[in-house]
């Protein structure tokens, strides 16, 4: 007996809907999959789910429209402030574009003599941190991933222009105090040497 009940259980939620002059299976119109632009996000609706409401819709793209241009770039040069750790750019950076500097001065002193030493020193301490501070940056996870589900397509891409931006201009200025940093350390041991030496 418990069975029977079992199998008619069973086949009570599994069955399918039928139309009773056609025999044809009925659709079930309450289940639907969504589906989204992967340009734009905005879900795309089929013609059953259209005629049964449009607010999945609304829910959408409403969302998405919380912040301005202006908050966005705001919050995206705020985000790269928090998430970069300067230290170790002034640390690194700075002797090593210092080094690299000073390899350019005897390059350009070998082939353009004292001007080329002047030139290929001072160019490298401008363009080394230039090119050091575009090399790889990545926004974390949390942060592009808070962008995605809250700004809109062109918001997110203004939001990632800004923090690559604001990532590049902060670890110049890492690299730039660290050259500063180096330079002052080069001379207080120079001068330490010398009244040492008396």
């Amino acid at each position: 007996m418990k069975f029977i009940f079992l199998i008619i259980s069973l086949s009570i939620l599994v069955g399918q809907s039928f139309d009773p002059n056609t025999g044809e299976v009925i659709p079930d119109t309450t289940n639907f999959e969504l589906k989204f632009d992967p340009n734009t996000g905005v879900q795309i609706l089929d013609s059953n789910q259209k005629l049964q409401s449009n607010y999945s819709e609304e829910i959408s793209t409403s969302n998405k429209t919380n912040y301005t241009d202006f908050e966005v770039k705001k919050m995206a040069k705020q985000n790269a402030k928090d998430y970069f750790v300067g230290i170790s750019w002034t640390a690194l950076g700075g002797p090593t574009s210092l080094v690299g500097a000073s390899i350019l001065s005897n390059i350009g002193g070998e082939i353009f003599e004292e001007m080329g030493v002047i030139g290929g020193f001072v160019g490298g301490i401008y363009f080394i941190p230039e090119i050091i501070s575009g090399l790889s940056i990545n926004i974390p996870f949390y942060q592009e991933q808070f962008a995605y589900d809250n700004f809109s397509q062109n918001q997110f891409e203004i939001y990632k222009v800004e923090y690559e931006k604001e990532i590049k201009n902060l670890r110049k200025s890492s690299i730039y105090k660290g050259q500063g940093l180096t330079c002052l350390g080069c001379v207080a041991f120079t001068i330490f040497m010398i009244i040492g030496s008396f």
